[in-house]
Parts: C-alpha cells; structure tokens; sequence
C-alpha cells in the first residue's frame, strides 16, 4: 500500500518537474541550457527512488 502509494506521490512530482521544466524552456532564451539544467535535477530528484524502479 505505502509502495503503490509513494510510487503515485513520485510520478505526480515527476510530471510537476517536467511541466517546470518545459515551462522554463518556453521562457528562456537558453532552451537547451534549461533542458540540460532540468535533466540534472530531475536525476537529482530520481535517485533515492532508484530502488523504486527496479522494483518495477
């Protein structure tokens, strides 16, 4: 239950960071620098779930 759960919580968070993402490369002039920068941080953000995808 908690894992169905935090798996839900994970994706929610997952498109939130993208939708970010996508929202500062409509904005930004640099749309690949942004793109690199939100790759980065959504690596960053993916780690400890690391666990998670394997268990999938």
């Amino acid at each position: 239950m908690t894992l169905i759960f935090s798996f839900y919580v994970f994706k929610a968070m997952t498109i939130r960071i993208l939708r970010l993402g996508f929202l500062i490369s409509r904005l930004c002039p640099l749309a690949w620098f942004s793109l690199e920068f939100t790759k980065k941080t959504l690596m960053s953000f993916l780690s400890p779930y690391r666990f998670l995808i394997k268990a999938f």
